[in-house]
């Protein structure tokens, strides 16, 4: 007599969290307005792909004045991305995985360094999928060199000053702030200035 062995529910959670370990974020970059059509592709893709977890593209809603057949203007909400070119996958890559993404159409190259792909960290995308849900992403992407921003938290909150410089992924700017009549520079996170207007 064969016996059979019961599978609770607590060993089934702990079986689904070893295979979410494994699979790791990947940024795959896209040709710039194609995300859309390069996700649903992925997602059909996940159907018959256990090992692709998720997908990701930062995008908000937005209200724009269109007009319609008439001529009378409608308000419409649209999707906009905010970070265009990139879709973000959480999977367990291999090779053939790769390949079979590699083929889809408008699909560029995995995000990496000197040519090897590397993954993200989850606390990464978490923050950025926070701070698109929070309506923050767009605020960050949005300054640019020579913007006039205030800072909004933090032992300077108050202060205005134009942007000298942002980091690469700008998550830092320096600011130039007048303190007792001098430029000074400060380096702060953007998420800790806001844009005048």
């Amino acid at each position: 007599m064969v016996e059979e062995k019961e599978i609770s529910a607590k060993e089934i959670k702990q079986e689904n969290q070893q295979e979410e370990e494994k699979a790791k974020w990947w940024i795959i970059r896209v040709k710039s307005g194609k995300e859309d059509l390069v996700k649903a592709e992925i997602e059909k893709l996940a159907q018959q792909e256990s090992k692709i977890k998720q997908v990701f593209t930062p995008e908000e809603e937005q209200k724009v004045k269109r007009k319609g057949k008439k001529g009378e203007e409608k308000e419409v909400l649209i999707k906009k991305k905010l970070i265009s070119g990139y879709v973000y996958v959480k999977m367990e890559l291999d090779e053939q995985l790769w390949n079979k993404i590699r083929k889809i159409p408008n699909v560029i190259a995995l995000v990496g360094e000197r040519g090897f792909p590397l993954p993200i960290s989850s606390e990464k995308i978490e923050s950025l999928q926070n701070k698109t849900a929070a309506g923050e992403i767009r605020k960050i992407f949005s300054l640019s060199i020579g913007d006039r921003v205030r800072i909004k938290s933090g032992p300077l909150k108050g202060f205005a000053g134009i942007v000298e410089w942002l980091n690469e992924d700008k998550s830092k700017a320096r600011i130039l702030i007048s303190i007792f009549g001098r430029q000074t520079p400060v380096e702060i996170e953007t998420s800790h200035v806001e844009k005048e207007t």
